[in-house]
Protein backbone atom coordinates (compact mmCIF):
# COMPACT_ATOMS: atom_id res chain seq x y z
CA UNK A 1 0.00 0.00 0.00
CA UNK A 2 1.38 3.41 -0.95
CA UNK A 3 1.10 6.54 1.18
CA UNK A 4 -1.52 9.02 0.03
CA UNK A 5 -1.56 12.79 0.19
CA UNK A 6 -3.84 12.62 3.24
CA UNK A 7 -1.39 10.24 4.97
CA UNK A 8 1.38 12.82 4.50
CA UNK A 9 -0.80 15.60 5.90
CA UNK A 10 -1.89 13.51 8.88
CA UNK A 11 1.70 12.61 9.78
CA UNK A 12 2.80 16.25 9.51
CA UNK A 13 -0.03 17.42 11.76
CA UNK A 14 0.37 14.54 14.24
CA UNK A 15 4.03 15.27 15.03
CA UNK A 16 3.25 18.84 16.04
CA UNK A 17 2.85 19.66 19.71
CA UNK A 18 -0.65 19.16 21.12
CA UNK A 19 -2.98 21.94 20.08
CA UNK A 20 -0.68 23.16 17.28
CA UNK A 21 -2.46 24.62 14.31
CA UNK A 22 -0.72 24.72 10.93
CA UNK A 23 -1.51 27.02 8.04
CA UNK A 24 -2.14 25.86 4.48
CA UNK A 25 1.14 27.29 3.19
CA UNK A 26 3.19 25.26 5.68
CA UNK A 27 1.29 22.05 4.84
CA UNK A 28 1.72 22.73 1.13
CA UNK A 29 5.48 23.34 1.44
CA UNK A 30 6.21 20.26 3.54
CA UNK A 31 4.06 17.85 1.55
CA UNK A 32 5.42 19.16 -1.77
CA UNK A 33 8.98 18.76 -0.49
CA UNK A 34 8.35 15.19 0.57
CA UNK A 35 6.91 14.11 -2.78
CA UNK A 36 9.52 16.19 -4.65
CA UNK A 37 6.96 17.99 -6.78
CA UNK A 38 4.61 20.88 -6.38
CA UNK A 39 1.19 19.47 -5.72
CA UNK A 40 -1.46 21.72 -7.24
CA UNK A 41 -2.88 23.84 -4.42
CA UNK A 42 -6.49 23.07 -5.40
CA UNK A 43 -5.73 19.32 -5.09
CA UNK A 44 -4.37 19.80 -1.58
CA UNK A 45 -7.34 22.00 -0.67
CA UNK A 46 -9.77 19.32 -1.90
CA UNK A 47 -7.89 16.66 0.08
CA UNK A 48 -8.05 18.77 3.25
CA UNK A 49 -11.79 19.31 2.74
CA UNK A 50 -12.31 15.56 2.38
CA UNK A 51 -10.22 14.94 5.50
CA UNK A 52 -12.45 17.40 7.38
CA UNK A 53 -15.57 15.56 6.17
CA UNK A 54 -14.00 12.29 7.34
CA UNK A 55 -13.32 13.79 10.78
CA UNK A 56 -9.53 13.48 10.51
CA UNK A 57 -8.68 17.19 10.41
CA UNK A 58 -10.32 20.37 11.64
CA UNK A 59 -9.82 23.98 10.57
CA UNK A 60 -10.14 27.06 12.75
CA UNK A 61 -9.54 30.59 11.49
CA UNK A 62 -7.64 29.29 8.47
CA UNK A 63 -5.30 26.93 10.33
CA UNK A 64 -5.50 23.14 10.47
CA UNK A 65 -5.07 20.60 13.25
CA UNK A 66 -5.40 16.86 13.51
CA UNK A 67 -8.26 15.21 15.40
CA UNK A 68 -7.89 12.24 17.72
CA UNK A 69 -9.32 10.10 14.93
CA UNK A 70 -6.71 11.35 12.47
CA UNK A 71 -3.94 10.77 15.01
CA UNK A 72 -5.16 7.22 15.62
CA UNK A 73 -5.49 6.48 11.90
CA UNK A 74 -1.94 7.50 10.98
CA UNK A 75 -0.51 5.42 13.83
CA UNK A 76 -2.53 2.43 12.57
CA UNK A 77 -1.37 2.91 8.97
CA UNK A 78 2.30 3.57 9.74
CA UNK A 79 3.44 -0.08 9.70
CA UNK A 80 2.01 -0.49 6.17
CA UNK A 81 2.94 2.84 4.58
CA UNK A 82 5.77 4.14 6.75
CA UNK A 83 8.50 3.51 4.21
CA UNK A 84 6.81 6.04 1.88
CA UNK A 85 6.65 8.79 4.51
CA UNK A 86 9.12 11.35 5.85
CA UNK A 87 11.69 9.56 8.04
CA UNK A 88 12.22 12.36 10.56
CA UNK A 89 8.45 12.65 11.06
CA UNK A 90 8.14 8.90 11.59
CA UNK A 91 10.93 8.96 14.16
CA UNK A 92 9.42 11.91 16.01
CA UNK A 93 6.04 10.16 16.13
CA UNK A 94 7.61 7.02 17.61
CA UNK A 95 9.65 9.14 20.06
CA UNK A 96 6.51 10.93 21.29
CA UNK A 97 4.96 7.61 22.32
CA UNK A 98 8.24 6.22 23.66
CA UNK A 99 9.18 9.19 25.86
CA UNK A 100 5.61 9.50 27.09
CA UNK A 101 5.91 5.94 28.43
CA UNK A 102 9.45 6.11 29.85
CA UNK A 103 9.61 9.70 31.12
CA UNK A 104 9.45 8.73 34.79
CA UNK A 105 12.41 6.38 34.32
CA UNK A 106 14.66 8.78 32.39
CA UNK A 107 13.94 11.98 34.34
CA UNK A 108 16.13 11.09 37.35
CA UNK A 109 19.10 11.05 34.94
CA UNK A 110 18.19 14.39 33.34
CA UNK A 111 17.06 16.46 36.35
CA UNK A 112 19.31 19.11 37.91
CA UNK A 113 22.06 18.83 35.32
CA UNK A 114 22.86 20.31 31.92
CA UNK A 115 21.63 18.18 29.03
CA UNK A 116 22.68 18.19 25.40
CA UNK A 117 20.19 16.98 22.83
CA UNK A 118 20.22 15.67 19.31
CA UNK A 119 17.43 16.87 17.07
CA UNK A 120 16.59 15.38 13.72
CA UNK A 121 15.19 17.16 10.70
CA UNK A 122 14.27 16.17 7.17
CA UNK A 123 17.19 15.73 4.81
CA UNK A 124 16.80 18.20 1.96
CA UNK A 125 17.89 15.74 -0.72
CA UNK A 126 15.91 12.71 0.54
CA UNK A 127 13.36 13.45 3.30
CA UNK A 128 11.78 10.01 2.97
CA UNK A 129 14.88 7.93 3.73
CA UNK A 130 17.37 10.26 5.44
CA UNK A 131 17.53 12.72 8.33
CA UNK A 132 19.81 15.60 9.28
CA UNK A 133 20.90 15.36 12.92
CA UNK A 134 21.72 18.52 14.86
CA UNK A 135 23.64 18.45 18.15
CA UNK A 136 22.35 21.17 20.50
CA UNK A 137 24.20 22.10 23.67
CA UNK A 138 22.49 25.32 24.75
CA UNK A 139 18.88 26.43 25.12
CA UNK A 140 19.96 30.03 24.42
CA UNK A 141 23.23 31.57 23.28
CA UNK A 142 22.65 35.23 24.12
CA UNK A 143 23.39 37.16 26.24
CA UNK A 144 25.47 34.19 27.39
CA UNK A 145 25.09 30.44 26.82
CA UNK A 146 22.34 28.90 28.91
CA UNK A 147 22.39 25.13 29.20
CA UNK A 148 19.38 23.00 28.38
CA UNK A 149 17.51 21.93 31.50
CA UNK A 150 14.98 19.10 31.63
CA UNK A 151 13.39 18.80 35.07
CA UNK A 152 9.90 17.56 34.26
CA UNK A 153 7.94 15.38 31.87
CA UNK A 154 6.54 18.57 30.31
CA UNK A 155 10.09 19.84 29.62
CA UNK A 156 11.03 16.50 28.07
CA UNK A 157 7.95 16.32 25.85
CA UNK A 158 8.41 19.94 24.73
CA UNK A 159 11.85 18.99 23.41
CA UNK A 160 10.46 15.84 21.74
CA UNK A 161 7.85 18.04 20.05
CA UNK A 162 10.79 20.12 18.80
CA UNK A 163 12.33 16.99 17.20
CA UNK A 164 14.80 16.15 20.01
CA UNK A 165 15.20 12.39 20.11
CA UNK A 166 18.44 11.78 22.00
CA UNK A 167 19.41 13.19 25.38
CA UNK A 168 22.95 13.37 26.74
CA UNK A 169 22.98 14.36 30.43
CA UNK A 170 26.17 15.79 31.90
CA UNK A 171 27.79 13.90 34.77
CA UNK A 172 27.88 16.98 37.00
CA UNK A 173 24.95 19.05 38.18
CA UNK A 174 24.38 22.76 37.59
CA UNK A 175 25.91 23.77 40.89
CA UNK A 176 29.21 21.95 40.31
CA UNK A 177 32.11 23.48 38.39
CA UNK A 178 33.41 20.06 37.32
CA UNK A 179 32.52 16.38 37.72
CA UNK A 180 33.31 14.92 41.13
Amino acid sequence: MKATLSDRVLLLLTIKEPGAKIDFKHIFEKVSRDVKLAIPEPDLQRELEQMMKDGLVRVSEGVYYVTDGGRKLIKTLLPEIGEDLNLSYRRVLVAKDYYERIAEYILPFLRDRPVSIIKIFSDDADPIRRVKPLFVRYARYKPKPIFIRIDSKEDLMRYVDDHALDYVPYVHSFDMKEPS
